[in-house]
């Protein structure tokens, strides 16, 4: 299952944050708001282009597939 990161408007503000399509725990890295969806991509960019941003996905996927697991026991 391939995830998405999304910029979206933070209500009643001119701010916008980056969240996962779907729900989940962003990287800490992209917590936080953003002046504008430009500068949420660019931080998107630069964490994925990060060397740890590919185990950190990996490792979220992992946390969230157990997660489920043990609501379906």
């Amino acid at each position: 299952m391939k995830r998405t990161l999304k910029v979206i408007p933070v209500p009643s503000s001119t701010l916008v944050q980056v969240i996962w399509e779907g729900g989940g725990e962003v990287p800490d890295m992209l917590k936080g708001h953003y002046t504008s969806p430009a500068a949420a991509n660019i931080a998107i960019a630069s964490w994925r282009g990060s060397k740890g941003a590919v185990e950190e996905e990996v490792a979220l996927l992992k946390k969230e597939d157990e997660s489920k697991k043990a609501v379906a026991k």
